[in-house]
């Protein structure tokens, strides 16, 4: 294909907490059909621009701090899309997609996406940013819906777009998860360490919604029975930090580790006996990648249906399923595991082979070709 008709794609990011997954499409998406730049606002995409920059695509720094920096910040955008002679945009998060999405549409940009990342919490918590929520859908000429839980929210909630949603779930590059050199998980224990029996795993912001707490009272019972478990919380900040740590402040010290951050993810993960992920409602989560990215990982979940997990996950079949707040049952789940180590097997053997079928990085840069190309997928 000649230089001249290749599509000049440009990503609009912000506010990310986790890089893997745009570097992976930036490096799936086919080079003789795309020319790729991006565009990012803050600086939680640090990571993610250094390892681009690397490997030769084109990245722009803006900064926006707060809203009012967002007209400054849309009048720059313009500018590089002219730059880049851009002819698609995909924007992600909230401040992102604001300012991408109006900068595509002052260009005349015709091709204008964006990814729907959260739910409905603004519904729920946020009426102002169901209006912010609804000027992102109009000026969209498409709209991700990362889960059916999403799509419903955009289709019935939000009316007016359902026209404009496209379903396509994230994909992984699950091998990554798979077999981890055994030096890099030694090291992950002893950076923080991690030494007991059993070690129950989070990967959790601290949000109320996440259901930690309820994680946390189930644990107390199991320091019980077994005195050295240990309790690590990864991405062990946000809104609710204080008082979430009300309740993990009742855990003995050398049973709980919180990690804010660790770029070695998957070694984490192999770091864990049974992994706990229970949000407080089905709408909690748009997506949740950790329900993936766990049983990619062979770590044997306790989980409650939130997000794309309502799709894909059956009580006793690739997971123990629990009730929403309910601190028993994920404690009886814990043991369930520990007990019986053939249905433990039995569970990792099948979650695997259910990822693996649904959550790959190729199926969903197959999808985003189509709508790039055709507007279908």
């Amino acid at each position: 294909m000649q230089e001249h008709s290749k599509k000049n794609i440009t990503y609009v990011l912000c506010n990310i907490s986790g890089y893997s997954q745009y570097l992976w499409i930036a490096e799936a998406l086919d080079k003789s059909t795309y020319n790729v730049s991006f565009i990012f606002l803050d600086t939680t995409t640090n990571t993610l621009k250094a390892l681009l920059t690397e490997k030769g695509f084109n990245c722009y720094q803006l900064h926006v701090s707060s809203k009012k920096d967002i007209p400054k910040a849309i009048f720059q955008t313009i500018r590089i899309f002219k730059k880049e002679q851009t002819n698609i945009v995909h924007t992600h998060l909230v401040d992102a997609s604001l300012v991408g999405l109006m900068a595509a549409k002052l260009t005349g940009i015709k091709k204008r996406i964006h990814t729907r990342h959260h739910s409905d919490f603004h519904h729920q918590h946020y009426k102002k940013g169901v209006i912010v929520d609804q000027l992102i859908n109009y000026l969209s000429s498409e709209i991700v819906a990362v889960s059916k839980n999403v799509q419903q929210i955009l289709e019935k909630r939000e009316k007016y777009t359902q026209h404009k949603v496209k379903l396509i779930y994230h994909g992984f590059k699950l091998s990554l998860f798979e077999t981890i050199d055994e030096s890099i998980i030694t090291e992950i224990k002893k950076k923080y360490n991690i030494h007991g029996f059993p070690v129950i795993g989070m990967i959790s912001r601290y949000e109320t919604g996440k259901g930690i707490e309820y994680c946390a009272e189930a644990f107390k019972k199991i320091i019980d029975l077994y005195p050295d478990a240990q309790l690590v919380i990864a991405n062990a900040f946000g809104a609710d930090k204080e008082v979430i740590k009300k309740t993990l402040d009742e855990i003995p010290a050398k049973n709980l580790v919180e990690i804010e951050f660790e770029k070695e993810i998957s070694a984490l993960y192999k770091c864990f006996d049974v992994i706990v992920h229970v949000p407080i409602s089905a709408a909690f989560e748009a997506f949740g990648q950790v329900y993936i990215e766990s049983m990619a990982a062979s770590v044997p979940g306790i989980f409650t249906l939130s997000g794309i997990a309502e799709e894909y996950i059956t009580n006793e079949k690739n997971a123990i399923v629990v009730d929403y707040k309910n601190a028993e049952q994920i404690y009886t789940g814990i043991l369930n595991y520990l007990n019986n180590n053939s249905f433990k097997q039995q569970i990792v053997t099948e979650a695997k082979k259910d990822v693996l079928a649904i959550f790959g990085i190729d199926k969903m840069v197959n999808s985003l070709n189509s709508l790039y190309l055709n507007g279908s997928v």
